[in-house]
């Protein structure tokens, strides 16, 4: 029970300072963007977070393994 409670504690400092890091950095686009650019920009991470999700699926190697398997 004590490695889980080290281990959980560990996790929970992590992702605090992430969660601070990325508050700083929000803050810091906000003040350079302004708000019309701040709009912009939540508008278009969705799109990037999905493209980076298709791209660690490893798919170009899917079908480049099936293209030369034909």
């Amino acid at each position: 029970m004590n490695t889980f409670l080290k281990g959980m504690s560990i996790l929970v400092v992590a992702t605090f300072l992430a969660e601070v890091v990325e508050f700083l950095v929000n803050m810091i686009l906000a003040r350079e963007l302004g708000e019309s650019g701040m709009g912009h920009y939540m508008t278009i991470l969705p799109t990037i977070f999905l493209i980076m999700m298709l791209a660690s699926f490893e798919l170009p190697v899917s079908i480049s393994k099936m293209i030369a398997e034909r």
